[in-house]
């Protein structure tokens, strides 16, 4: 499961709770609420993982076409200045 869809869990449970009279406090299930956490926790090293790759990813792709725009430029002058 997804960690958005772990944190709707969470806020469907909040916001279902049920409030004692003349509070703004809820009561929640503790152990659900402690079982959805642990859930979260596990899901979350995977995805930040799986991010982090994708940001190195994105950042090689980046660096690899600077410097092929910079290597057209750079022929792009040299055969200008023979035809010059």
């Amino acid at each position: 499961m997804e960690t958005f869809e772990q944190i709707d869990r969470i806020e469907k449970m909040i916001s279902e709770a049920r409030r004692p009279p003349f509070t703004s406090n809820i009561i929640v299930n503790e152990e659900e609420m402690y079982d959805l956490i642990a859930e979260l926790r596990q899901i979350l090293p995977e995805e930040y993982k799986q991010a982090r790759w994708i940001v190195k990813e994105r950042q090689e792709m980046l660096e690899e076409a600077k410097k092929d725009a910079e290597r057209l430029v750079q022929e792009a002058i040299e055969r200008a200045e023979k035809l010059v």
